[in-house]
């Protein structure tokens, strides 16, 4: 039977497991919602990619009505941009601050997404495994379980267990 802290960490271990899926699920879902949004008033245009950087990617762009628009919370879907590059983008007239770049959808969340929690449950499960694993070794084992070569010798001789 495993020990009290053995139990809690497995739990733990398992807890942390539905946490990163629930997180994955609800990035996914918030791709898909920003789609969606985006398709309900769509517009496009031309935009400049202007920084890059690991958290977020600055685009500046024109609206129809002359307004430009460089979105606080960068593009979507950014991967392989590079500072200076003119790419086509489609935003949502409503909120043009809501904006990606054309022909990428939320579809391409799920790779990075499950990569993620394949990596998280891998560890979840070796923990948990580990965790649960009943504690001990040879020490703890009931002598007549053990092997003739693992018991612990007696003066009188070998065991003879068929008696």
């Amino acid at each position: 039977m495993p020990s009290r802290a053995r139990r809690i960490t497995a739990r733990a271990a398992l807890i942390v497991g539905v946490l990163a899926t629930a997180m994955g699920i609800s990035l996914i879902g918030g791709c898909f919602i920003n789609d969606h949004t985006i398709g309900e008033a769509p517009g496009s245009g031309v935009a400049e990619v202007v920084d890059t950087s690991p958290i977020r990617t600055a685009v500046r762009f024109n609206t129809p009505d002359g307004h430009v628009y460089i979105p606080p919370g960068g593009v979507l879907y950014p991967s392989g941009l590079k500072t200076g590059q003119l790419i086509r983008v489609e935003y949502d007239m409503r909120n043009p601050d809501l904006v990606r770049v054309a022909g990428r959808d939320g579809t391409v969340s799920l790779l990075p997404v499950a990569s993620a929690l394949a990596v998280v449950w891998a560890v979840v499960l070796l923990v948990f495994v580990l965790a649960r694993r009943p504690g001990g070794g040879p020490s703890n084992a009931d002598p007549a379980d053990l092997p003739d070569s693992a018991a612990p010798a007696d003066s009188a001789g070998p065991v003879d267990r068929a008696a």
